[in-house]
């Protein structure tokens, strides 16, 4: 379709000199003789940019602007002037302008004047349409994690009380049997909470350094099995991963889950003919205007990156659902779907990278994840990687009981774990804030072995509580609980890193044995 062009000005040798001009560079072209008739053919016409002199008799063309900027913000605007004042030009750029051009112009140059602002505008037009998709995707982040951390708390008082009744009942009791679909339940739910938490912002991860070739062939392999299993038989993956050592640090286990959400939608869209799904890996070295034109991933910095393509030939999407992909519990399918794709997102960006989708109804999906290459990844969230791995039991070897602090300002979480340390001999303190928690541990400093630190604290946070403990002694213990998995919550301690960390919900036993096994070493 041929560009559109509004020429106002009320020169009638000069409209008809540009006019013909730009003709002949095969523009569509109107013309006003001023600014009000201007104004009337801009709403009917709908041109794609105006051509607008500065100096006319009935309106000046800086009014006009400020008229069109108000009927329609995004139209290209290119001012013309015989005058050259620079006073004026620059009071048009300032109002929103996209350029100017000082009479006599010839047509070739007021043909890339066109084409210029038309670039500029659609420039904006991009880089505004990331930054709404990213403050989308932040408050939707936001939501999730927040409604996670809250569900995680009385999952773990769920869980907790249904393993202490657990303990209490005989044998032979009948009421086991609802006892047991009540944990059933409960971790249900805990694993839809982790997919929240997930798309939240990133989990903490064990990074690895691997060489994403043999990974893909690995996972596409295992997802393969399953998808045969689970769907048909008849789909097949071809994959593509290049030649050589392509080394990332990732975690295996949440990478291959984020892979297979792509490769379990470019399954089903594919149904029932099951056309080949394609994987393929390169690295590409990748600027800003790239990243600048896919939205959801206008928000990575220009470097190297890793890209893995989960390409399909299915019945692809249209624009509101390519729109809405990432919006948790969106889903084109039916309730109780719509986190599959978050998650994976969530995992992705946990490892700094991002993932775009490119579809169209009926042309098939293109799913691409950017990993950055190790030079630029951000490995903030590998801090907790040691404490996260499994402790069997140990004693005291001081052989008095030990003495935990329990700072928890969700009362029935915090009654439920300071009831299930004490049942296992343990001395406990326990307070619903940061503020009472530092005084407690400085009354008790020589007593109070262990510190167990909800993150989440009204006032004064976790990172501040560890921070005011640590300045009472360097070398308390601290073991942070929280109900988000987050890059945030690693990066909130600074310099001084907690001893250990646990998701809620969690199991009793487990807290119990990573507690024991820190005020052992006492």
């Amino acid at each position: 379709m041929k560009t559109k062009v509004l020429i106002i000005d009320d020169d009638q040798m000069v409209r008809s000199g540009l006019g013909l001009g730009l003709e002949g560079e095969g523009y569509v072209v109107s013309l006003a003789e001023s600014g009000h008739a201007g104004l009337e053919m801009i709403g009917e016409q709908k041109p794609d940019v105006v051509l607008l002199d500065i100096f006319m008799d009935d309106m000046d063309g800086i009014e006009v602007l400020e008229r069109i900027r108000r009927i329609s913000p995004r139209l290209p605007v290119v001012m013309i002037t015989g005058h050259g004042s620079m006073v004026t030009s620059l009071e048009a750029l300032r109002l929103g302008a996209n350029d100017y051009i000082l009479k006599p112009a010839d047509s070739a140059d007021v043909a890339h004047r066109v084409e210029a602002a038309l670039e500029m505008q659609r420039q904006r037009d991009l880089a505004e349409s990331a930054k709404r998709w990213r403050d989308h995707l932040s408050s939707l982040q936001t939501l999730a994690g927040g409604v996670a951390h809250d569900f995680n708390n009385q999952l773990t008082v769920v869980i907790s009380c249904a393993e202490e009744i657990l303990r209490q009942l005989p044998e032979d009791s009948s009421a086991r049997r609802e006892v047991d679909w009540i944990t059933y339940s409960a971790n249900v739910m805990a694993n839809l909470s982790a997919k929240m938490l997930a798309y939240s912002g990133g989990g903490i991860l064990n990074l690895s350094e691997t060489d994403l070739g043999a990974f893909l062939a690995r996972a596409v392999n295992s997802i393969l099995a399953d998808l045969h299993t689970k769907i048909d038989t008849g789909i097949d993956i071809d994959l593509n991963a290049g030649d050589g050592e392509q080394l990332a640090a990732v975690d295996s286990g949440e990478m291959e889950s984020a892979l297979k959400q792509l490769l379990v939608n470019a399954a089903e869209a594919s149904a029932p003919e099951y056309q080949p799904i394609h994987v393929s890996l390169a690295r590409r070295e990748l600027d800003s205007s790239y990243f600048l034109s896919r939205p959801h991933a206008s928000a990575m910095e220009p470097g190297e990156y890793y890209e893995v393509e989960v390409k399909d030939s299915g019945c692809g999407m249209d624009e509101e659902t390519l729109r809405n992909v990432f919006d948790p519990f969106f889903s084109t399918k039916f309730p109780g779907r719509g986190l599959g794709l978050p998650s994976a997102q969530g995992i992705v960006m946990a490892h700094g990278g991002v993932i775009h989708i490119d579809s169209r109804k009926g042309e098939g999906t293109v799913a691409t994840i950017y990993l950055p290459t190790p030079k630029i990844l951000d490995t903030r969230n590998a801090i907790f990687e040691e404490e996260r791995s499994e402790t069997e039991p140990l004693t005291t070897s001081s052989g008095r009981v030990a003495t935990v602090l329990i700072v928890e300002d969700d009362e029935a979480v915090r009654r439920i774990t300071k009831h299930a340390l004490a049942r296992e001999g343990m001395q406990v303190y326990a307070t619903g804030t940061g503020s009472e928690a530092v005084e407690l541990y400085r009354r008790h400093t020589d007593e109070i072995d262990l510190i167990l630190l909800d993150f989440t604290l009204p006032v004064m946070d976790g990172g501040e509580v560890l921070q005011a403990i640590r300045a009472i002694n360097p070398a308390a213990k601290v073991i942070v609980t929280s109900g988000y998995l987050s890059g945030d919550v690693a990066g909130a301690f600074g310099q001084e890193k907690p001893d250990g960390f646990i998701d809620k919900p969690y199991e009793l036993k487990e807290l119990a044995k990573k507690v024991i096994a820190l005020v052992s070493k006492t």
